[in-house]
């Protein structure tokens, strides 16, 4: 995924082990494994687009038992939910016993909670700098200059 980008990404081996760990259980027993997460990841990301942010560490100030999240958190915690909803869809379309049934539940359970990840990452894609938002409305408050319209109330262009 770096051959996109100038930078270097934080590898994503800590969220691979985090999901490793939380299903421990059906990687322990062989029935699923993590050869498709390389590929599972690219597309999770391919989904945001490219402008989403360098996935670094970050140090959080706690300050009257509150902290703000760094912005890369809702990315990663996209990631990790897309990464469980793959390892439940395999193992749904591996099983054709009684188990079909309780993996269906947590299929559609971890569906849902990639969705909504999902939508908070792109939020968060999506944010506007100070700057972003000071060039858009100053873009907004130029466009009929070509008209040579009064566009304050004192009928002189903005520059």
């Amino acid at each position: 995924m770096s051959y996109y980008y100038k930078y270097a990404f934080v590898s994503p081996e800590p969220v691979y082990s985090t999901v490793k760990e939380e299903l421990k259980s059906y990687f322990d027993t062989g029935a699923v494994d993590d050869l498709l997460f390389p590929t599972y990841l690219d597309k999770a990301l391919k989904k945001l687009g490219r402008t989403t942010y360098v996935i670094t560490d970050e140090i959080l100030f706690v300050q009257d038992f509150e902290a703000r999240l760094p912005d890369n958190y809702r990315i990663r915690e996209y990631v990790e939910a897309f990464l469980k909803f793959k390892v439940f869809e395999t193992l749904t379309n591996q099983t054709n016993d009684e188990t079909f049934n309780q993996l269906q539940q947590k299929l559609l359970y971890h569906k849902q909670a990639y969705e909504e990840s999902f939508i908070m990452a792109m939020i968060e894609v999506k944010k506007q700098t100070g700057w972003e938002k000071q060039r858009r409305i100053k873009n907004d408050l130029n466009r009929f200059n070509m008209y040579e319209l009064p566009t304050s109330r004192y009928g002189r262009r903005r520059n």
